[in-house]
């Protein structure tokens, strides 16, 4: 057998185990391979039961779920009696619409067990469409004789997890358990155990499963890969094995296509379904995939042997500017501080129409462009070399289902539409043939092409984006609330959930002199004044049709402090500063030809953390040498 394939021995142990805040578990707790497990001590008498979940083809119908056969009598601590409705629920049938509640509790008991109070719970507050709505995660202890109220708090109260004999077995240790203790709490054990290896500092774990477009080599024909540790799962021979049932069994070309965007356009029930069975075919339960010798060596590949495309066919591409910060610095570089944003950025999320054709997978090389400008007012405009190329930290998302032409997508449905993430890098180039030093100098000169109607030549010559997309559902459990919006947004505007996510970002450079990258930016996705959200509802509010594929970003991602801005631009204050090349003592400003941008982010999980992998583009000459002086350092 390939020796590359040994991380598919059937006996690698498992690699992951978590215990996860229940908010946590939108995409993952709805996997078939996954089960929770729960043990109660009743008056000092334990009684331990499985709970089993509904298989992969039944979570379409009421994914936002927990689902599962309570095999035992729910009971309750008298101080929670009555607090919530008691659901024993085995269907397999979810109605549209309906909120299930399902849960199991436990007793006061005394005298107090010695060593550890045995209780384990689920508690989730599904829907069957839009958005998981968790509930808090809750728990209460009180004295002998007396019960404490129901009140939402945090787990701090358990803190040691020791996993005995198996995951069926497990004691989950209340700190304090020299006392007496009615225990009630919500916690829910997630067993990942797989039969692939996947470090802990891996971008791709069992919880990403990021899409791509991949093939072995030149002579392949590009199809539809998943991400997992350091492989790519072929869901091309997935799909040909027959395991994609239900709604995806009816649509399995879609992995064998050169973009995404077929797969894209069936929506969220497709992507939540081949999730599912995704996640059950790299169980080390799942025997299918795991002892099946063959079908592991055409399914998978390892992701450094491998070519990466385009992940989609971008038919339109908008870029936003959705950054406060970084609008306020660019504002005040050009028009003073008193000005610094336009009257109309905190009214609606700006944005200009891209040029689609450039943009490129990471590992292209990005030629410096060239462009007309006037550099004195008192002469002609003359056609340059751009001296002044920079780097803009963004992400960017693909639309999924589009619209209708002249029928708007809704706030409530916006989601809906979007299907996952990448990182991008806007390359800007000002082709202006010389650059002043003097910041008051610089608010009179504005570039030559950009009046009346915005960007042109230097935004339209390269836009690089990372391979794989990462979906929504992997970064659910990264959700947080977006910056306060003052004033409020016009009404079809407002997003009153939180609909940012905890996204560290990292921009680094590295010289033709220098042996590694440099870091020269630290900046979150989660400064973003406008989200992802507001930017599609904004776009089709006049009527414009998004299609499958289009690619909407974020616009220049820069945080509150220097380290975190998003551009050098901002770092060395358009012009101004300089930044140093610390391995070879280098003074710089902008780039030069033969630096590399590498684009780094991920969302940091506890023992695991969502990555999106890299975003890196090479600055290569301009064709033809017309340069005055020469790139500006």
């Amino acid at each position: 057998m390939n020796s590359s394939l040994q991380p598919f021995n059937q006996s690698m142990t498992k690699c992951l185990l978590f215990i996860l805040p229940l908010f946590a578990l939108a995409s993952a707790a709805n996997s078939a391979f996954i089960t929770l497990q729960y043990k109660q001590q009743i008056d000092g008498v334990t009684n331990c039961s499985q709970v089993a979940l509904l298989t992969a083809q039944s979570l379409n119908y009421c994914y936002n779920s927990i689902r599962y056969t309570n095999n035992t009598s729910n009971t309750y601590s008298s101080g929670c009696s009555g607090a919530y409705n008691t659901t024993t629920y085995s269907s397999n049938v979810c109605t549209n619409s309906s909120t299930y509640l399902y849960y199991t509790t436990a007793t006061s008991y005394n005298p107090a067990p010695s060593g550890s109070d045995l209780v384990q719970m689920v508690f989730a507050n599904g829907q069957c469409s839009g958005q998981p709505v968790w509930t808090q995660i809750s728990y209460g202890v009180s004295s002998a004789g007396t019960t404490s109220a129901c009140q939402p708090t945090t787990l701090n109260g358990f803190t040691t997890l020791s996993v005995m004999g198996n995951s069926s077995q497990v004691r989950f240790v209340n700190q304090a358990a020299g006392n007496i203790y009615s225990v009630w709490a919500l916690l829910v054990l997630l067993t990942f155990s797989l039969f692939i290896q996947v470090h802990p500092d891996s971008d791709f774990p069992i919880q990403n499963l990021p899409y791509g477009i991949f093939s072995r080599n030149t002579h392949e024909e590009p199809r539809v890969g998943v991400a997992i540790g350091d492989f790519i799962l072929d869901l091309s021979v997935i799909a040909d094995a027959g395991f994609f049932g239900g709604e995806l069994a009816h649509h399995s070309r879609v992995f064998h296509q050169k973009s995404l965007n077929e797969f894209m356009a069936l929506g969220r029930p497709a992507w939540r379904e081949a999730r599912a069975i995704i996640m059950k075919l790299l169980s080390a339960d799942e025997p299918a995939l795991r002892d099946h010798s063959e079908l592991r060596f055409k399914a998978f590949s390892p992701i450094s042997e491998c070519i990466l495309y385009i992940p989609a066919n971008i038919g339109d591409y908008t870029d936003f500017y959705s950054s406060k910060e970084h609008a306020s610095n660019i504002g005040t570089m050009w028009r003073g501080k008193d000005n610094a944003l336009m009257p109309n950025w905190l009214h609606i999320p700006i944005g200009y129409h891209g040029r689609s054709s450039s943009v490129v997978v990471s590992g292209t090389p990005i030629r410096r462009p060239q462009g007309q400008t006037r550099p004195n007012e008192n002469e002609p405009p003359v056609h340059v070399t751009c001296r002044v190329l920079d780097f803009e930290v963004e992400t960017a998302f693909f639309v999924g289902p589009g619209n209708n032409m002249g029928d708007p997508i809704n706030m409530d449905k916006a989601e809906e539409h979007i299907f996952g993430m990448v990182l991008m890098n806007d390359w800007s180039g000002d082709p202006r043939s010389h650059f002043t030093r003097s910041s008051e100098a610089a608010r009179d000169i504005q570039k030559w092409e950009y009046q009346p109607l915005g960007p042109f030549n230097g935004k339209n010559f390269g836009t690089t984006i990372s391979p794989w997309v990462v979906t929504l559902e992997a970064l659910e459990p990264f959700r947080v609330q977006q910056p306060k919006q003052d004033p409020t947004p016009l009404k079809y505007l407002v997003d009153e959930g939180a609909s940012s996510y905890d996204i560290h970002l990292r921009a680094s450079v590295q010289t033709e002199k220098s042996l590694k990258p440099q870091v020269v930016s630290n900046t979150n996705f989660k400064h973003l004044y406008w989200t992802m959200k507001q930017q599609l509802v904004h776009h089709t509010s006049g009527g414009c049709n998004l299609r499958s594929g289009d690619l909407l970003a974020s616009g220049t991602i820069s945080g509150p402090t220097p380290d975190s801005y998003g551009s050098l631009t901002e770092k060395t204050w358009g012009g101004r500063d300089s930044w140093k090349v610390e391995e070879v003592n280098e003074e710089r400003k902008y780039l030069l030809d033969g630096d590399t941008v590498i684009i780094e982010g991920h969302c940091q999980g506890e023992g695991y953390r969502i990555g999106f992998g890299k975003c890196a583009g090479k600055v290569v000459p301009a064709t033809v040498k017309q340069i005055i002086n020469a790139p500006l350092s």
